[in-house]
């Protein structure tokens, strides 16, 4: 049997991101950054190494939105095209020199390390009483945008998979739905 992606709810997703929100405007620097790297995490429907080693660099503003350049899996680069929305989002940090990472370390020279991710997100994930992990963002992100009507293929190229097969693993079926009901 196959495993079911895991997702979160739209209104889990919500609830998270307001409780970092209520820390960031109490004027948390942490819970900016967190709110930016959860956000961010969902709206990119990246994994979490790639998260990690975004450098302002890697992101382009453009005339409509911009794009944000990611080193894959075996080190494979991909663009992403993003919302101008998004690129604020990211841009709500300070942007730093070229090479700066967009989440440095406080504790060591270079950027967070995927596990303070994964602990920042859990933390997050408890005040909210939410289960929340990095790669649990990127199976949200399939999910919400294929229930918005993204095809398949646009949304294999999104998050870097050379099989389709492999993104459909990403993406939990809506019980409700069924392709059927498209036809009439």
């Amino acid at each position: 049997m196959p495993k079911l992606a895991k997702s979160l709810s739209e209104s889990d997703l919500t609830t998270v991101l307001g409780v970092i929100s209520a820390k960031k405007l109490k004027g948390s620097t942490i819970a900016a950054r967190d709110y930016v790297m959860v956000r961010g995490s969902y709206l990119l429907g990246c994994r979490v190494s790639e998260l990690c080693r975004l450098c302002w660099q890697d992101i382009e503003r453009l005339e409509e939105g911009g794009n944000i350049r990611l080193l894959g899996k075996r080190n494979k680069p991909r663009t992403i095209r993003v919302s101008s929305a998004t690129l604020e989002l990211f841009e709500s940090l300070g942007r730093g020199e070229p090479g700066d990472w967009l989440f440095p370390s406080n504790k060591r020279n270079g950027p967070l390390t995927r596990q303070a991710v994964a602990a920042r997100m859990a933390m997050w994930g408890r005040e909210a009483n939410v289960r929340l992990y990095p790669h649990r963002c990127r199976h949200t992100h399939a999910t919400h945008v294929i229930r918005r009507g993204v095809d398949v293929f646009t949304l294999q190229s999104t998050l870097g998979h050379s099989s389709s097969a492999t993104t459909g693993h990403y993406v939990a079926a809506n019980p409700e739905d069924s392709s059927s009901l498209w036809l009439g």
